[in-house]
């Protein structure tokens, strides 16, 4: 019914976000299906080009996100990157949507961390993604990403013999836990701050 009925009935009004949208639930059944292969080639061949580019950058920058998730999946984590910092971040930054930007900021330093731990990237690569996505958190009050962000970015600066660094940043974002009343975040970061502590250096 989808692709028979709605998708003509959208173009014929003339509405391509929804042609676009309905492209993109059909995609999505396609992945619930474990068809990964065929969801792709929708999102890149009908949900993508039906976007209008001068007045839907967001929807856009959303497949394309759905996109590179389906292809790191797949093991193609170069693929995944490029289409985060190449395709997407221009997109949130142009929109100076920060929100945005600190999910795909997110999404781009855990991907260099899978490609870190089999020494495609050096760790210092996951450090400028990650200081940033942990700032956006903080500037947005996002505790709960506060709080993700912190604990690897906290990890990292540690692995790199940066002790004060590390425990500025778990301080902030417990000072920021508690300011908002996330008790079971700031439990998690305070544990984390006293192991910190007990570490010569």
């Amino acid at each position: 019914i989808r692709i028979e009925e709605q998708l003509p009935a959208f173009a014929a009004l003339g509405d391509q976000r929804a042609v676009a949208a309905t492209w993109g639930q059909i995609a999505d059944i396609y992945v619930h299906a474990g068809d990964l292969d065929e969801a792709l080639r929708i999102r890149r061949e009908k949900q993508v080009p039906a976007f209008d580019r001068d007045t839907d950058k967001r929807p856009i920058a959303v497949a394309l996100g759905k996109i590179a998730d389906v292809v790191e999946s797949q093991g193609d984590l170069d693929e995944a990157l490029r289409i985060h910092r190449d395709e997407r971040l221009p997109v949130y930054d142009a929109l100076n949507d920060k929100h945005g930007l600190m999910h795909v900021y997110w999404r781009i330093a855990r991907i260099l961390r899978v490609k870190s731990v089999v020494r495609e990237v050096a760790a210092e690569a996951r450090l400028e993604p990650l200081i940033s996505a942990y700032q956006l958190a903080r500037e947005l009050k996002r505790v709960d990403a506060l709080g993700v962000t912190a604990l690897e970015l906290g990890d990292l600066l540690l692995s790199l013999h940066a002790k004060k660094e590390a425990e500025v940043v778990l301080r902030t974002a417990v000072a920021s836990c508690e300011e908002q009343g996330v008790h079971d975040k700031q439990r998690q970061l305070k544990a984390k701050l006293t192991q910190l502590r007990t570490i010569p250096g």
